[in-house]
């Protein structure tokens, strides 16, 4: 003992004698040593290895981290507070790997656990503390922006902020660092954690806490690295949110067993609001930060009222408080899209510093909308796209915001909306769409599984639908009609104009000229009827099929006849899921095979029929009889064919007898009827018969077998069935001679219809006055409305006679009042219009009310009562603020009836009910 006082003494007075550390510390290590042996070896350990030269030392710098385990914590201590200056000077590899690394910590996990430990503590240190050992805790333990309490510690000498007393002791050791060699050992920390000596998810706190450091060098090289591991961090993993949580709150004393337990000198207090507001950010990114309770809830008091708080500690708590809301309670968001459209709308309308707030909020609830499926996300897509063109720059960036965070990273129609961003005039929408864009998938698994890709195929396929939608546009625009690419029924109006252009383009030498392309095709038509075909081959698609029928079917002479070798792809197109892409394969199939002649067609036409298994073979037939006397002037059978046809009523038929009505329709007219026309080339309005073509008109006959027969028999189906092949005649055939001339015969069998049990065949008659009522003039009009007003207040009706065969009621008719209360709806509607001293408006009321789901079918839709509908509420727009009033009592009324139909009405006029309101 007295050899190691002498040799102590010594050294001490003499830095330069080197000690043999290597040596000491095998000593320090074997298993073998007592206690005096190790205490004493400590103690040479601690003075030789600051004298070694910075290379030993960092060779060294491994064994002392061996050295550690099993020791008791203050010598752990001592050997930390040696290691974490050589940290700064050690060399990594630049690929990590266990075998190239010179810590292998892979297999120590308690050692790693405490060089983290006492790493974060270091990061805590501020630099020049001093620990005042007199210095009592008492006086100052509010100033930390907690609640703790700090009764029964007034001993204990008050810590840095996020520190304890044993954490501060143990950081600063026998020989404190200078705030120089602090800076250098936090470098040291944060090198360390970039060479990946520890795992990543275990230093992700030690990065933020070196973050908020007050020199410039620590928090920048922390800064840097923390970002470029942003992509791989979990921030929804709850150790790291925990370790944040307890480093920003400290040791806050509870009223149980554990809080009792923790001993003054080892109570942590909480960071300084520097590094409080480095974390917060990084809670705000994380749902699980927002689940747990209490810590959330304790973060938000503490940012918003405590003592050291300052206001932007004050506006991210604020965030983090909407943050905690949305996460917790994201279904009152999700559910209710039409808050996010309210928000954009507002965000086009409101004053610019309004519309800063509205961004806010909308940036915000992004989130809440990650979870959607189905119908809900298609529409989210539709409403993302239509404002990301809008002209106000704040609209596009928060509708990019919406598109790169809602929808999944490899979800294709949210990636092709910002490609369309990506070309934005505006850098801050530009330059987010790209990020997202080229934000690409990480190198291992685990980072790949969280951001993928849309795949390849699906992707070309996307694009190439959009740009053929594109150029059918162009293609409308060029032919001089308006551009649409969104209702099939739309584009088909315009076929004819377009096919004039595309004839005049395939008969142009200048197309050719002035469109050389290097593939040899040099034709734009030919081109466009290549990229269809390809697109179609590739994924199909209904708008696709019909632009290639659209374009090949306007000038099939020409464009039909390279498809002949194509048929066996058309008819497996025919044997589509969908009904509408059948319906378009086999038209485009018949324009392909009207180019072929002789036995080839033959061949063709059989093995058509015998492939052919249509469900709706009774409605093909029907349609195809209405064209006999169509085609064919001298058809000889065409009174035979129509009785037929009228002979054929069916209950609970409904579609078919509008099949019927469309047929009986085209037979009474003959050649004279529109569907003799080449719907391609020649719209209805531009249709004349050709001049030799024989006139076949029946339309006086058939009129007069429906008024005097159909009409009036007593069976309920016939009544109905006649209704709507009227309607179909006054509709179809609405500047016929023989229609005009009976329009009051033709009214009062729709009045007639009008009481009658079944909802559709009142539906059906009332839509029909309102047709007869348009055709009439002047005069016609007082009288139609005169004789309409009169029968619906008098109530008359017409008998039917009955015998024993005749059925009284129809399916489901027993039960509803069979004794004319049918016409108590219609009695109420003319007294609407009689006391706005307007009879005749009774015609548009009738066209609001009992819109009946028929006349959203095909069927149904083909008759185009919507477009009517619209027309007679914007002429009732001028009575609004008399029938206000009245229409919404009438949504009151008993009778259902009655309720229904106004309802209807309301509906259809009040469209937008905050405006209405304000003003009436």
């Amino acid at each position: 003992m007295e050899l190691l006082v002498h040799l102590n003494k010594r050294i001490k007075s003499r830095p330069k004698i080197q000690l043999p550390v290597e040596t000491l510390l095998v000593q320090y290590q074997d298993p073998a040593a007592v206690s005096f042996v190790t205490n004493f070896t400590i103690i040479y350990v601690k003075m030789g290895y600051p004298r070694l030269p910075v290379e030993k030392q960092c060779e060294l710098a491994p064994t002392l981290l061996t050295a550690m385990e099993g020791k008791p914590q203050p010598q752990q201590d001592s050997l930390m507070h040696l290691l974490i200056p050589t940290l700064f000077h050690m060399k990594y590899p630049a690929e990590s790997s266990k075998s190239a690394s010179p810590f292998n910590l892979a297999e120590k996990p308690k050692t790693v656990q405490l060089l983290l430990d006492f790493m974060l503590d270091v990061l805590l240190m501020p630099y020049g503390y001093v620990l005042n050992e007199s210095q009592s805790r008492q006086n100052s333990s509010s100033s930390q922006g907690s609640s703790s309490n700090s009764g029964g510690s007034s001993g204990i000498p008050q810590p840095p902020p996020g520190m304890s007393f044993y954490a501060a002791k143990r950081v600063i050791g026998d020989n404190p660092w200078t705030p120089e060699q602090l800076e250098q050992c936090k470098l040291g920390i944060v090198k360390f954690i970039e060479a990946e000596q520890v795992p990543e998810l275990e230093a992700v706190l030690h990065l933020v806490i070196a973050s908020s450091d007050t020199r410039h060098s620590v928090a920048t090289a922390a800064d840097l690295e923390l970002k470029s591991k942003q992509s791989l961090i979990d921030w929804n993993n709850p150790a790291i949110i925990n370790k944040m949580y307890k480093v920003y709150l400290g040791d806050i004393p509870l009223k149980t067993k554990e809080g009792a337990v923790l001993k003054p000198e080892l109570k942590r207090d909480p960071v300084s609001t520097r590094v409080k507001l480095k974390i917060v950010p990084h809670l705000l990114r994380s749902r699980q930060a927002a689940e747990t309770f209490p810590a959330n809830i304790q973060v938000v008091y503490d940012g918003l009222f405590g003592t050291n708080t300052n206001s932007k500690l004050r506006t991210l708590s604020l965030q983090f408080v909407h943050h905690i809301c949305i996460t917790r309670m994201p279904h009152l968001f999700t559910k209710d899209i039409a808050l996010v459209q309210q928000l954009f709308e507002a965000l086009c309308k409101e004053e610019p510093e309004t519309r800063l707030a509205i961004q806010e909020a909308l940036s915000m609830m992004v989130g809440a909308y990650s979870t959607l499926e189905g119908a809900q996300r298609t529409l989210m897509e539709a409403l993302v796209a239509s404002y990301l063109i809008k002209p106000e720059v704040q609209v596009r960036q928060v509708a990019v915001k919406f598109a790169s965070t809602v929808f999944p990273s490899d979800h294709i129609p949210s990636r092709y909306l910002l490609l369309l961003a990506a070309g934005d005039p505006r850098e801050e929408v530009h330059g987010e769409a790209q990020r997202v864009l080229r934000c690409l998938p990480g190198r291992n698994k685990k980072e790949s599984a969280s951001k993928q890709m849309p795949s390849f195929p699906e992707m070309v396929y996307y694009i190439q639908e959009k740009i053929v939608l594109y150029l059918r546009m162009c293609l409308a625009h060029s032919a001089g009609v308006v551009p649409t690419s969104q209702s099939l029924a739309d584009m088909q109006d315009h076929a004819p104009a377009i096919g004039r252009y595309i004839r005049t383009l395939m008969s142009s030498s200048q197309a050719t000229a002035s469109s050389c392309n290097k593939s040899g095709e040099t034709n734009p038509v030919q081109i466009y009827i290549g990229l269809l075909q390809q697109l179609l081959a590739g994924v199909g698609g209904l708008p696709v099929m019909y632009c290639l029928l659209e374009a090949v079917s306007v000038y099939p002479e020409k464009l039909a006849t390279k498809f002949v070798d194509k048929t066996e792809w058309i008819k497996s197109l025919m044997s589509s899921s969908k009904e509408e892409m059948r319906e378009l394969a086999a038209l485009f199939y018949s324009v392909v095979v009207s180019t072929v002649s002789g036995k080839e067609l033959k061949s063709m036409v059989e093995q058509l029929i015998k492939a052919t298994k249509d469900n709706h073979m009774k409605e093909r037939a029907i349609q195809t009889l209405g064209y006999f006397p169509v085609g064919d002037g001298d058809f000889p059978h065409q009174k035979l064919l129509l009785q037929g046809l009228m002979d054929s009523v069916e209950a609970k038929q409904i579609e078919l007898q509008f099949t019927i009505g469309e047929a009986i329709t085209s037979a009474a007219i003959g050649t004279s009827s529109v569907a003799a026309r080449d719907a391609w080339l020649v719209t209805e309005e531009e249709y004349i018969p050709p001049a030799g073509a024989k006139v076949n008109d029946v339309v006086p006959w058939v009129l007069d077998v429906i008024l005097n027969k159909h009409i009036i028999s007593p069976n309920p189906h016939v009544r109905q069935a006649a209704c709507i092949w009227l309607l179909s005649l006054v509709r179809k055939l609405s500047t016929h001679v023989e229609v005009k001339s009976h329009l009051k015969e033709i009214q009062s069998a729709f009045v007639s219809v009008l009481s009658e049990n079944d909802e559709l065949s009142q539906d059906v008659a009332s839509k029909g006055l309102g047709l007869v009522y348009d055709l009439g003039s002047e005069q016609d009009q007082q009288e139609l409305v005169s004789t309409l007003v009169d029968t619906l207040r008098t109530g008359k009706r017409v008998k039917h006679e009955v015998s024993g065969e005749t059925v009284v009621f129809q399916g489901g008719g027993l039960g509803k009042t069979p004794d004319g209360q049918g016409l108590s709806t219609y009695k109420e509607l003319c007294s609407l219009a009689s006391d706005l001293s307007q009879p005749d408006l009774v015609y548009k009321f009738m066209n609001l009310a009992n819109h009946h789901a028929m006349w959203n079918s095909r069927k149904g839709a083909a008759f185009g009562f919507n477009v009517i509908a619209t027309r007679a509420g914007e002429q009732l727009a001028p009575f609004l603020p008399q029938l206000v009033p009245r229409l919404y009592r009438y949504q009151f009324d008993p009778n259902l009836g009655i309720r229904q139909a106004m309802t209807s009405i309301w509906n259809a006029l009040v469209t937008d009910k905050s405006m209405l309101f304000s003003s009436e």
